[in-house]
């Protein structure tokens, strides 16, 4: 479940029963991940639009997309070689 307020988004857990509070990037962040995503793209996608390192970016995605999955918000995939 999630609700939007001013520039920010509350989430909820529904199975835990927790509410989380998304700042206006990490909300920017949270519509881009519906759906099947590479984090390559919206990295890139993330630099372009706010235009910043690429590599703090990542870092900064990778950090937000794993406090999601430890959190029970969204689950990751990991491709195979084929």
């Amino acid at each position: 479940m999630q609700t939007p307020l001013n520039n920010e988004l509350i989430l909820m857990n529904i199975a835990s029963g927790n509410y989380f509070d998304f700042d206006s990037i990490s909300a920017d962040i949270w519509e881009r991940i519906v759906g099947d995503v590479q984090v390559y793209d919206l990295v890139k996608d993330l630099a372009a639009k706010y235009e910043g390192d690429p590599a703090q970016i990542q870092d900064d995605v990778l950090e937000f997309l794993a406090f999601l999955s430890d959190n029970g918000l969204i689950e990751t995939v990991v491709p195979t070689s084929p």
